[in-house]
């Protein structure tokens, strides 16, 4: 229990200052990597039968390429949990046919599915 109090303790402080939905997102993204020890995060939203980079943090997300990510659902390990509705967890994305390198260097990849009602 006592290892989350810094965790909510700083969430809380960031969302007590943060001004729309994408600041909210941010930080909850900055706050998770920073604790869990994830490199780069991204946040992709579903638009039809494809999703597109909402966020990204974390290095190598400042190129186009990371910030206009789009995959169709189905296409690549996010396109195939989002699909599957199921964590995929990849240690060796190399090994992994489904794996879509954005960020050189990648060697593993964890999606976790997101959803609200259906």
């Amino acid at each position: 229990m006592q290892r989350g109090v810094p965790l909510l303790m700083r969430a809380a402080g960031e969302l007590l200052v943060a001004e729309d939905e994408g600041s909210v997102v941010r930080a909850a993204m900055r706050l998770l990597g920073d604790h869990y020890g994830y490199g780069t995060r991204f946040l992709l939203l579903r638009e039809g039968d494809v999703l597109r980079t909402a966020a990204a943090e974390g290095p190598g997300t400042d190129t186009p390429e990371a910030q206009g990510f789009t995959t169709a659902i189905g296409r690549g390990l996010t396109g195939a949990c989002a699909e599957l509705r199921k964590v995929l967890n990849v240690r060796d994305v190399t090994r992994d046919p489904r794996f879509i390198g954005v960020i050189p260097g990648t060697r593993s990849e964890i999606c976790v599915p997101l959803a609200v009602r259906d």
